[in-house]
């Protein structure tokens, strides 16, 4: 039982970490997609 509970904590850990690289990814795109908001 302790693996198995060792797994779903590693397995939320990693999508936290996948999540946080996508907002980072998401965050990249915030300055161009405003100029060209700013451009219409």
């Amino acid at each position: 039982m302790k693996v198995l509970n060792r797994y779903k904590n590693m397995k939320e850990v990693m999508t936290v970490v996948e999540l946080d690289q996508f907002k980072v990814t998401l965050n990249a795109y915030r300055a161009p997609l405003q100029e060209v908001r700013d451009s219409l």
